[in-house]
This record gives structure tokens, C-alpha cells and sequence, in this order.
């Protein structure tokens, strides 16, 4: 999970989750994975977290992500009104079905 620079624990910071696609293991998919990672612009004047979590299965489970967004918002400081979850590919098509599972969780904007 990328944190930023400024992380203060008196403020609460947004959290885009990226769910990466393709459903192989091979080293270059995860290379490709971080490269995608790092295209994100983390602005310094409205700062989030970013998880981009690596998917092991053949699909993204949508209740391993709910427990990973639990384990974040026990650690740092979530703003609530500002969870969002996008996507590649594969990782598009889970962003829905994620999303469907427990609408309230994410901001639709």
C-alpha cells in the first residue's frame, strides 16, 4: 500500500483500491502490475492511500477485499465517504461485482 509523504495521523486520507488484471502468475505480470502502480499521481495537495493488492486465483474474491479494506481502516486514518475501488481488464470486471456486493462501502462518482 502506498502511504503518502505527508501521512499525518490528525487527517483522513481517501483510498483508491486498484485491482490489477490478467489471472497468470508469470514474473512480467507483476511488473507490469507495479508499472501501473506508479502511472498513478499522487497529488500533493489532495493526498490518498493506494492499495493495489495481487491477486494469486483465477478471479478477484470480493470478501478478501472487504477484509483487507477492514485491516486498512484499523491501521490508518480512512475518510469513509471516500473509498473507491477501479480497475483493469479483469480487475474492471471485478471493480463491479466488489461494488455490487456492499454498494455503501464505495463512493460513486
Amino acid at each position: 500500500m502506498e502511504i503518502p509523504k505527508s501521512y499525518s495521523k490528525s487527517k483522513k486520507y481517501p483510498l483508491i483500491i486498484y485491482l490489477h488484471g490478467s489471472n497468470k502468475t508469470k514474473p512480467e505480470h507483476f511488473i507490469l502490475r507495479d508499472y501501473t502502480r506508479k502511472k498513478f499521481n499522487m497529488s500533493e495537495s489532495d493526498p490518498y492511500l493506494f492499495l493495489t493488492p495481487i491477486r494469486l486465483k483465477i478471479d478477484w474474491d470480493a470478501k478478501n477485499i472487504f477484509e483487507v479494506i477492514k485491516d486498512i481502516k484499523e491501521n490508518v486514518n480512512v475518510d469513509e465517504t471516500r473509498i473507491y475501488v477501479t480497475g483493469l481488464s479483469m480487475g474492471d470486471r471485478r471493480t463491479f461485482i466488489v461494488a455490487a456486493r456492499q454498494l455503501d462501502t464505495f463512493t460513486s462518482t
